[in-house]
């Protein structure tokens, strides 16, 4: 975010801990500069908080440089002082850059681990709802494809008929693109925004395939 970057970690004894760090500028998280961390209840009461001047994140563990542990009682200095975290940043960049590479079985394991660094996740919802809804789109483009084939008139001119086609399909994909851009926005709810378009679609393709069966 714009006051940088927020992690969350959830621990075993009853707590957890929210940490906050300056962006980094290569995005490679192997130094993090200006480092606050917040030790907290589960009732989100205030434990204890560690401001560090630096930290060299080494796998799990990270070396935090001029570290400042602050409490109700006392504040203690370390030059040099051992923090260990089950954060991954592996795991975290592979979320950044590559969100639209995981396959439909994993990316809920993919939700559910994000989600306890304390990110929502909204890329991978935003994906595994599009698979889910994939076939059902294809499904009501054929049926529309279809009204196309059996009302084809052949006294208009084909390449009219074929560029309103492709103009209808491109219109389809913008509206999707649209909801799903409200959804990021928070103006409709994330999963909505995915299936909308898509059910709309299907729906009245549906009904105007009926229609011609009927006639």
């Amino acid at each position: 975010s714009p006051t940088g970057l927020w992690l969350k970690q959830e621990n075993n004894e009853n707590n957890h801990i929210i940490i906050r760090a300056d962006k980094t500028s290569d995005q490679d998280f192997k130094i993090l500069k200006n480092i606050t961390i917040y030790k907290m209840t589960k009732n989100n009461l205030f434990l204890e908080r560690l401001d560090s001047e630096e930290a060299k994140i080494e796998e799990k563990q990270w070396r935090l440089k001029n570290t400042y542990i602050l409490n109700d009682e006392k504040q203690i200095f370390y030059e040099n002082l051992i923090f260990k975290t089950s954060i991954n940043f592996k795991d975290l960049k592979e979320f950044f850059t590559n969100s639209e590479v995981y396959s439909v079985w994993d990316i809920n394991k993919e939700i559910n681990l994000i989600q306890k660094y304390g990110y929502f996740g909204y890329e991978l919802i935003i994906a595994f709802n599009k698979y889910l809804a994939l076939p059902f789109l294809l499904f009501a483009m054929i049926m529309i494809s279809s009204h196309f084939t059996i009302n084809l008139n052949y006294n208009l001119n084909i390449f009219a008929y074929a560029f309103i086609g492709i103009l209808l399909g491109i219109l389809i994909y913008f509206l999707i693109d649209i909801s799903i851009a409200l959804g990021k926005g928070g103006k409709i709810p994330l999963v909505l925004s995915v299936w909308f378009p898509v059910l709309v679609v299907l729906l009245l393709s549906s009904y105007n395939l009926f229609s011609i069966n009927e006639k």
